[in-house]
């Protein structure tokens, strides 16, 4: 069987997905198997079946947005994804890709052309180049300003430094409009706030003060118009203004950079003879190459944000690698025991943590917190708290109350007031089939008993790093034969549908009862289908974290 890959249509160079035989789910969901972040894909958007002879059979799973083969919808029971076939999810393209079939070149969406009659009355045809040929050999100021323009047009898809770019614009300027100085201003955050980006003159080196009238530059930003202006002395507005008076400013025309009704800078000319006056076809010039140049100063900036996002991106994917693999890979082995654990983070690296470990006098120590907050700074909290449990309980003795004590210490001291983390730590003696544990302001874990009777391990306890000397009290709980702990964040019973009602606890009572019996990886794996059930296409709000604890029922 040739290798399978699957590949965005739209990204052929980024990493493809190796399909070997089993089932794939497609969706938005961080546990499907081939996840794409774009909320055009449900959580749970399609399932792919690789059958051993090489088959690839699609099925949609109750998407909002549908799954098509070739633009065709799948059957009920699944249709078939041939190699060179195209995989529509909502508006995402994927490919089915062999090593006989390679990534196909056909873009999304297709172009019609027809043969039949035109119903033009006429047509007006000359050739491109000799339009061009006219334009290039006119020596008056339009075709000068033309190759200008047309230069600059180049300009605008040519990979080079913004300070370049402006500097041969105002180049380009100066041969095409007479004046005494030309510069760029360029907007700083606030919008009435702008710094010399660039500048040019026609006397022999530079003004080492550039120095203009704010009056001017602020009624152009104002009315948000080009503005040409002549006699300027004799101006009312602008007469004994020193920065017109000192420099000896007669005419002058202020083009806005705007694009997209943003304005990202101003384009500034002036003249300083007597009798020059900008007329209307210089002020359109201005405006023509202030359009171009605002264009490609908005290029610029979203180039250099998509590249500041790319490096963030990319240092997240290796804060979330790092943060998951400070997780345990596996649960440990506990004779009579079974542990389970699941964890979905809303963002690359958040603040929910678990942790289950053996420890050397045979008693198994399993923990899970919740941060305060989303993103970098839960998660540096989390790596922290999860760092200094472990150390404790490398020790020989490790009472769990007073784990919880110096740990909160610990993070009042060295964390801000609004900082704090919800914590449940508990020590299994499997010999006397008992749990000891602190509930530290943690959501109350469930104790399922087989006969599908629930308690809680209820909390009355403030979160770790409230105060700096609280004191918690352990407690103990035995576990019968079949019982199951079932430990959990708050994104489970806070988790939303699209009508932003909430999963509740009332239906995961439910759900416990009525599957107290299941083996414990179908318990939580059922748990997860009813809440992607529930939660339908809406976005997943908070961290969601399980930690299952069972015991055998032999």
């Amino acid at each position: 069987m040739n290798s399978l890959k699957l590949v965005r249509c739209d990204k052929p160079d980024d990493p493809l997905w190796s399909l070997n035989t089993g089932t794939w789910v497609i969706g938005r969901k961080a546990g499907c198997d081939i996840r794409i972040d774009n909320p055009a894909i449900s959580r749970r958007h399609a399932q792919l079946e690789v059958l051993i002879d090489g088959a690839v059979r699609v099925k949609d799973l109750n998407s909002k947005n549908g799954t098509r083969i070739n633009k065709k919808p799948v059957q009920a029971g699944g249709t078939l994804l041939q190699a060179g076939d195209r995989l529509n999810l909502g508006d995402v393209c994927l490919a089915l890709v062999s090593e006989d079939v390679p990534v196909p070149c056909i873009p999304d969406s297709e172009m019609t052309v027809s043969d039949k009659p035109s119903s033009y009355v006429s047509i007006n045809a000359l050739p491109y180049d000799k339009l061009l040929e006219e334009w290039r050999v006119r020596d008056d100021a339009m075709g000068k300003a033309y190759r200008a323009l047309f230069e600059m047009i180049g300009m605008l898809v040519a990979e080079q430094p913004l300070d370049n770019m402006v500097d041969e614009t105002l180049e380009r300027l100066q041969q095409t409009v007479e004046a005494h100085r030309y510069a760029v201003f360029l907007g700083q955050g606030d919008k009435d706030s702008l710094k010399l980006f660039a500048q040019r003159s026609t006397h022999q080196g530079t003004d080492s003060h550039f120095e203009i009238s704010r009056t001017i530059l602020k009624q152009a930003l104002k009315e948000r118009k080009a503005l040409s202006l002549s006699d300027l002395p004799a101006d009312r507005r602008f007469a004994g203004r020193d920065s017109v008076m000192l420099m000896g400013v007669h005419s002058a025309m202020v083009v806005p950079l705007i694009e997209q009704d943003r304005v990202v800078g101003v384009l500034y000319v002036d003249s300083k003879s007597p009798v020059h006056r900008y007329d209307e076809n210089a002020l359109s010039i201005a405006v023509a190459f202030g359009h171009l140049l605002a264009a490609k100063i908005v290029q610029h900036q979203l180039f250099q944000e998509r590249q500041e996002r790319e490096a963030l991106e990319s240092e997240l994917r290796v804060a979330s690698d790092i943060q998951r693999g400070l997780m345990p890979d596996t649960v440990p082995d506990v004779p009579g025991y079974v542990f389970h654990a699941y964890q979905e983070q809303t963002r690359m690296v958040g603040g929910d943590l678990y942790d289950v470990a053996v420890r050397r006098d045979g008693r198994a120590y399993f923990l899970q917190a919740d941060v305060a907050g989303k993103g970098v700074g839960a998660a540096l909290m989390a790596a922290n708290i999860l760092s200094a449990f472990r150390i404790l309980n490398d020790a020989e003795v490790f009472p769990v109350e007073q784990a919880v004590e110096r740990v909160s210490r610990h993070m009042f001291a060295s964390t801000p007031d609004v900082q704090f983390a919800t914590v449940f730590l508990a020590l299994l003696d499997p010999s006397r089939h008992r749990v000891e544990y602190v509930n530290a302001g943690h959501h109350p874990p469930m104790l399922v008993h087989r006969d599908g009777t629930l308690e809680y391990l209820s909390s009355g306890h403030l979160p770790v790093g409230v105060l700096e000397d609280y004191h918690w009290r352990a407690k103990s709980v035995p576990l019968a034969r079949g019982d199951r702990l079932l430990i959990f964040t708050d994104g489970v019973p806070d988790a939303e549908n699209e009508e932003q009602a909430q999963y509740g606890m009332k239906r995961l009572e439910a759900y416990a009862r009525a599957h107290a019996s299941l083996p414990p990886k179908e318990f939580v794996s059922g748990l997860l289908e009813d809440l992607d059930h529930f939660m339908g296409d809406a976005p997943q709000a908070d961290d969601l974290t399980l930690l299952l604890v069972a015991r055998d029922d032999a």
